[in-house]
């Protein structure tokens, strides 16, 4: 068995894998992102706005402190074991401190137009969605932020053998298949 990290852009489905991954295997959940919160009250002259990725400054100093995080979880000898995801986690930059035995990483995102997103999001938006706690036009934008992110993550996944899954389309399907990859890792 081994810990599992989900990275990818917003509503690509991260959270929904993780409850999934959670109820089926017993990792707990760990929503990284709220832990930019820390950073941005330790660091008021340079906070991560909105949903963005974190710059390189950002993500340096973000990975040790999460690297450090992970591994008090963690710990030597594992009993328990986590399912960390979020967009605030830097790949490229926490990759350097990972050790990769302990880790599966998942990359998700999606590939559609601004608009069609959009739609899709609002279709399926509850009052408990952060979303719905944007405005339109703060949506559109945080969207156009989700497509830069989603061409990032996937040439991550693709530059280091990682598997990349597009949510874009039927994605209970997509989320099924997952669940499926996963049994093959964590069930003999």
């Amino acid at each position: 068995m081994k810990n599992i990290i989900i990275w990818g852009a917003l509503r690509s489905g991260k959270s929904t894998l993780a409850k999934r991954i959670n109820k089926e295997f017993g990792h707990h959940w760990i929503e990284v992102d709220p832990l930019r919160n820390i950073y941005d009250f330790l660091n008021p002259a340079n906070p991560i706005l909105g949903l963005s990725l974190p710059s390189e400054e950002q993500a340096k100093a973000i990975a040790p402190m999460l690297k450090m995080y992970m591994d008090r979880l963690v710990g030597k000898h594992q009993q328990t074991f986590y399912v960390f995801e979020g967009v605030a986690l830097d790949m490229p930059c926490l990759m350097k401190y990972l050790d990769t035995d302990k880790y599966t990483v998942i990359c998700m995102g999606w590939s559609l137009p601004r608009e069609d997103k959009f739609k899709q999001i609002k279709r399926y938006e509850t009052k408990y969605d952060w979303t719905s706690r944007r405005t339109d036009d703060e949506l559109r934008q945080e969207i156009q932020e989700g497509i830069n992110t989603c061409e990032l993550v996937k040439q991550f996944a693709k530059k280091n053998g990682l598997p990349y899954f597009d949510t874009s389309e039927n994605r209970e399907q997509v989320l099924d298949e997952i669940m499926k990859s996963l049994y093959g890792i964590f069930v003999p």
